[in-house]
């Protein structure tokens, strides 16, 4: 997926037309929610506590769900093994879901 290293302001085009596709969500739509999450990040990524606070403020799942969420896509996309995943995994890992 476009974008491996989460440091542009804004979703590649590439992975915009992709998550535009799979979820029906305006471009206006994701760049916003894009935004929201890149103010949330340092340089580009979110460790696993940004991205368990950033999902249970836009989701209705229960914590433990999204602590178990989180963790696969940390071990998933964590390949430098940091403890940090990049913005526009996060992005599409959620809005995916």
């Amino acid at each position: 997926m476009g974008n491996k290293s989460g440091t542009y302001d804004s979703l590649l085009e590439e992975t915009k037309g992709q998550l535009m596709k799979k979820t029906g969500m305006s471009a206006h739509d994701l760049e916003v929610w894009y935004k929201e999450i890149s103010t949330r990040s340092t340089k580009g990524k979110l460790s696993k506590n940004q991205m368990i606070n950033i999902y249970k403020d836009l989701s209705d799942l229960d914590s433990t769900r999204i602590e178990n969420c989180i963790g696969t896509l940390t071990n998933v996309f964590d390949e430098d093994h940091s403890g940090t995943v990049g913005n526009n995994h996060f992005i599409y890992f959620i809005i995916t879901k």
